[in-house]
């Protein structure tokens, strides 16, 4: 916790409040309307989707932000370079943004 915010990983009994406030936050900001929330939710549905790297921040029981970090998997024909365990690499990145 640092300056009273509360950055943790987000939980399924959030995703709707999640994407209100994204809808919230982007309506008529770019163009009339907004389509920011619909791409999240369709994130979270997409095999891809890591909830280990998909964050909410809270300030005094209030929910204020969501954040949702997105990697980008390179394929390569060298026999060390692999899609791996990605555990390992979600576990150091979260342990990593959760000391900010």
């Amino acid at each position: 916790m640092k300056n009273n915010i509360v950055i943790r990983l987000e939980e399924k009994s959030e995703y709707r409040k999640v994407e209100n406030l994204v809808r919230d936050s982007f309506w008529n900001v770019y163009r009339p309307g907004c389509l920011e929330h619909y791409v999240l939710n369709q994130l979270r549905n997409d095999p891809a989707f890591v909830p280990e790297l998909d964050f909410v921040m809270y300030q005094e029981g209030e929910l204020i932000g969501q954040n949702r970090v997105s990697c980008d998997v390179w394929w390569s024909d060298a026999k060390d370079c692999s899609y791996g365990d990605r555990k390992n690499y979600t576990d150091v990145l979260v342990e990593n943004i959760l000391t900010l």
